[in-house]
C-alpha cells in the first residue's frame, strides 16, 4: 500500500507498507487514530500522541498532530487503501505552499 509519511519536521516523502495494522502502527508509532482528510483521503495518526509527549506535528484539517502521521487512500468499502499518484500530486502540492513555523516556549520554572 503505497502512503505518503510526514515524519516530525519532515517534508512528506511516500512509503510502501503492506497496509497490515502492525505496518500502520510502526509508521506512527504506536495506537492509530483515523480521520478524513479528503472524501477519498485518510489521515492516520497516533492515537495517544499528545499523551506520549510525542513533539507536535502540525495540523490536518483542525486536527492537532503529535508525532509521525501519513495520508493513505479510501477504497469503495471505505477501508484503507493506497493511494493513487494524483493523490500523492495533490498532498504534496498541499504541503509545498504552507508554511510551517515552530517556535519553542520557554516556561517558567517554578
Amino acid at each position: 500500500m503505497k502512503v505518503l509519511y510526514v515524519g516530525v519536521k519532515q517534508k512528506p516523502e511516500v512509503r510502501e507498507i503492506d497496509g497490515s495494522l502492525s505496518s500502520m502502527q510502526e509508521l506512527v508509532g504506536g495506537y492509530i487514530e483515523a480521520f478524513k482528510f479528503a472524501p477519498d483521503v485518510f489521515c492516520i495518526c497516533n492515537e495517544e500522541g499528545i499523551l506520549k509527549q510525542m513533539p507536535f506535528n502540525g495540523v490536518v484539517n483542525t486536527t492537532p498532530v503529535y508525532g509521525p502521521y501519513f495520508f493513505c487512500g479510501i477504497n469503495e468499502m471505505n477501508d484503507f487503501d493506497t493511494l493513487q499518484d494524483e493523490q500523492i500530486d495533490a498532498l504534496r502540492n498541499a504541503y509545498s505552499s504552507v508554511k510551517i513555523v515552530f517556535v519553542p516556549i520557554k516556561r517558567k520554572q517554578e
